[in-house]
């Protein structure tokens, strides 16, 4: 017989064993893992399945193979397993998690629903929904990933180091982020990351912000802004009926809600629509996932194609969203890759937008502590584990550094780090970065040159920057030597970036150099190279110029810049020296000194001293930023700039000027409705005092007389800039206005021709006017094609000379990163 007490105690022993297996994720401190596999009915792994334990605020994921790992740090009660096109599972979790599960989903079953009837009350619904559903808080696990998928062939020389090569196929990028994210529009957003950290030979830029990712099909349009400018019809906005075709699916259960899930595709595909489908819950009409692409025919810019995903749902029986996925596919010219970005949510709650309060225009913020690899500090971020090609990239191809070091974000570009060897100097660049300098060593093809003061010419320069915890100096010594005029040139530019969360910036610089007449430096040297040795058309026009000069730029205040310098000059003219040409015909070449009489004749102007000055001021409204290891980044926004000059010519002994010349301006865009985007330049200026003004001082304006359209210089707006103007046939020392005005369809015409649809071409037409007063007025009309290739751009021009003489042009040019551009045109 068992005796009465022993068989108590066994008893209470075995309920004690059984609650701490059942609590057994948590003893003694130490997680555990839920595993499993997920399949199909008929046993095939189900990739990217969403597993959302009720424990956890996040969702996690199962590989190619179907299988899942959830970390537990507590008990779940529940577990919801979703996958697009099966019916979705949700169960309670009464099992040992030693054991490894195995959960099967059955596909959704088509079921006769009415699914235009469907439509129209989420549509009727939409406007309560986008005030509830769109302004959030959240902590947000981000990936960026960057492939490169075809190489059509290797070039000598330039694959490897400028475009990748055949080898260089595969992932190329990867970098990850964990944030917290407090979203109200895409004007008030605000990112506070936590963790930063990427890998890769192909550094790009980390352009993706938290307005980016308001892809919610509440909105009657959603937008990609830095892909276009459209706004792509919601398939339940107001106009979905008009644009888009819907098929019922099926319905399932999830969690007892009652879902229907409808395909959508476009009437016209060549409309600013997408395609795909969506699931939506019964009665509230809310979205519980959306699957969509757009296509090449909808005439994208920069990419070919884009492909959305984004999954919603219940958590704690509160709406949220779980994740989102964003697929940029690309082919240029051969060259073909895909930038992939995926955004895990961590406890999302929708707040009501008028009371969130998110101050400034501080849209980012990255400290260097936030900016690590280490391994164990990224468990607590991640929802998943990184692959083993992501690895390898992190840990021996970490970007780091040059994020936490002290050199500004992003100064590597494309092939930049590779083993260098010593006569590689003759054709490839090499630029470095070490712990407290950097160095950038050109390819010595980049200092020649030709034009008809110097003949041959060899320019030089060597700029090192050295970086400090507030500020990087850089110092850029220039040598330069002219074979025709048997001359040495030298400069040396000393500038100091500092304060670097209100940016400030002090330039000196000195030197005996040759200039061109027009600051702004229309003419690039190496196109004029180019156009003396093998036309005969030397458009570029020097003089000589001994100075020093110190200037200084500051931000005042967010988005307002005040920019001052004072120069010291004297002034000489310069002389053609040389007539050869290879093809050309030299009796084409013109004088060097522009024939003005009597402020400057074709034999010169009079040598002279000159001591000027210039204020320049800056606004650019709701100018968004973000703060990377204490620099401020000022962002593009599309918000209008105005902008002042005052120049002067300062009259004393030492000085031959004494002008005074006051200008100023607007640029603005305008979005108009979905058939493209109108952009306008308004100016104008006049020299109040005009006692002594040289031909150097005055107001010379961008114009073309090369094949080559290249961005102007000038910070104030990029179409300003005429297509046709001869160069200084219309500068003027009195009162001046300009308009410049270009519209982009943004593929809005070509998207309705079956033979161009595909092609991605984008047309444009604007006309640029110029009035000095004192001259025939200008006016050219120009049309054009962009986005040729992703990159090219071409312009069919005529100019009309007080509206009597036509004068016809066709111009080619390059769309790339103007800011880029600026930094590095200086090379040639």
């Amino acid at each position: 017989m068992l005796n009465p007490n022993l068989l108590q105690r066994s008893c209470v022993f075995l309920y004690l064993a059984l609650l701490l297996l059942g609590h057994a994720p948590v003893l003694n401190g130490q997680m555990s893992v839920l595993k499993g596999r997920v399949f199909d009915a008929q046993e095939k792994p189900l990739t990217n399945a969403i597993l959302k334990p009720n424990h956890s605020p996040r969702v996690y994921y199962t590989d190619e193979e179907g299988a899942f790992r959830i970390p537990l740090d507590e008990q779940p009660n529940t577990l919801l397993v979703r996958a697009q096109g099966f019916e979705p599972r949700s169960f309670s979790l009464q099992y040992n998690y030693a054991e490894e599960l195995q959960i099967y989903l059955n596909p959704v079953e088509a079921s006769g629903f009415n699914a235009d009837s469907i439509i129209t009350k989420a549509i009727g619904q939409r406007l309560l929904n986008e005030l509830h559903y769109t302004a959030y808080t959240a902590g947000a696990y981000k990936k960026n990933r960057g492939y490169i998928k075809k190489v059509p062939f290797n070039i000598p020389f330039i694959s490897g180091k400028y475009v990748p090569e055949k080898k260089d196929t595969g992932l190329v990028y990867v970098g990850e982020r964990y944030t917290k994210v407090a979203y109200q529009n895409k004007k008030r957003f605000m990112e506070e990351v936590q963790a930063w950290q990427s890998g890769g030979s192909l550094m790009v830029k980390d352009w993706n912000y938290a307005r980016d990712f308001d892809l919610n099909l509440y909105h009657d349009k959603i937008y990609f802004e830095a892909i276009s400018n459209r706004g792509y019809y919601s398939p339940i906005g107001g106009a979905g009926h008009t644009y888009y075709h819907y098929t019922p699916l099926g319905t399932y259960y999830e969690n007892g809600r009652k879902v229907y899930l409808i395909g959508f595709s476009p009437q016209r595909p060549y409309e600013a629509v997408l395609q795909g489908f969506l699931a939506l819950y019964d009665s509230t009409f809310r979205v519980a996932y959306s699957d969509f692409n757009i296509s090449p025919e909808t005439q994208l810019e920069f990419v070919d194609s884009i492909h959305v995903v984004q999954n919603f749902g219940y958590h704690k029986n509160r709406y949220t969203q779980f994740d989102l996925n964003l697929m940029y596919r690309i082919d240029i010219a051969g060259y073909g890759g895909l930038y992939e970005t995926e955004v895990m949510y961590d406890s999302l709650v929708y707040r009501n937008p008028w009371d969130m309060k998110i101050k400034g225009r501080l849209v980012q913020h990255i400290e260097k502590e936030d900016i690590f690899s280490d391994h164990a500090r990224w468990l607590g971020f991640r929802s998943e584990p990184l692959s083993d090609a992501e690895r390898h990239l992190l840990y021996t191809q970490s970007n780091n550094a040059q994020i936490s070091g002290n050199f500004p974000e992003g100064e590597e570009g494309l092939y930049q780090e590779f083993q260098w060897k010593t006569h590689e100097i003759l054709y490839s660049k090499y630029h470095r970065h070490f712990k407290e300098y950097s160095l950038y060593v050109d390819p010595v093809y980049y200092a020649l040159g030709y034009n008809t003061i110097e003949g041959l010419y060899l320019r030089y320069d060597l700029p090192i920057t050295f970086h400090r915890p507030k500020g990087d100096l850089t110092l850029t010594p220039e040598l330069r030597y002219g074979f025709a005029d048997d001359r040495g040139k030298y400069r040396l530019r000393l500038t100091w970036f500092y304060d670097l969360l209100e940016p400030n910036e002090l330039e000196l610089e000195g030197g005996h150099t040759y200039a061109q007449f027009n600051e702004d430096e229309p003419i690039l040297p190496v196109l004029n190279s180019f156009y003396s040795l093998f036309l005969g058309n030397n458009f570029l026009k020097l003089y000589q110029k001994d100075y020093a000069k110190a200037s200084h730029t500051w931000e005042l205040f967010n988005g307002f810049d005040i920019s001052t310098s004072l120069e010291y000059a004297y002034r000489q003219p310069l002389f053609n020296r040389t007539d050869f040409t290879i093809t050309g015909n030299a009796d084409d070449f013109t004088f060097n000194n522009i024939n003005r009489p009597p402020i400057i004749f074709s034999n010169g102007f009079t040598p002279h001293r000159a001591l000027t000055g210039e204020l320049s001021i800056f606004y650019q409204f709701q100018q968004l930023y973000k703060v990377v290891n204490g620099r401020k980044y000022n962002l593009r926004v599309p918000s209008p700039e105005l902008y002042f000059n005052w120049r002067k010519g300062f009259a004393s002994s030492f000085s031959e000027t004494n002008y005074d010349l006051l200008s100023g301006g607007i640029n603005f865009n305008i979005r108009v409705g979905n058939i493209g985007v109108s952009s306008f330049d308004i100016s104008g200026g006049k020299f109040v005092n005009r006692e002594a003004i040289p031909f150097v001082d005055f107001k010379h304006f961008d114009g073309v007389q090369i094949f080559f359209l290249q961005p102007v210089v000038d910070r104030t707006a990029l179409i300003k800039q005429f297509s046709t103007l001869p160069y200084y046939d219309y500068s003027s020392n009195d009162c001046f206005f300009e308009l410049h005005f270009e519209h982009d369809f943004d593929g809005f015409l070509f998207s309705k021709s079956r033979f161009l649809r595909y092609s991605n071409l984008h047309s444009l037409l604007g006309f640029n006017y110029l009035n000095n007063y004192t001259q025939t007025q200008f006016l050219e009309f120009f049309i054009g094609v962009d986005n040729i290739f992703h990159a090219l751009r071409i312009e069919f021009a005529g100019g009309i000379e007080n509206f009597a003489k036509f004068n016809p042009a066709l111009r080619f040019g390059v769309d790339f990163d103007y800011l880029h551009y600026r930094k590095n045109r200086v090379k040639f």
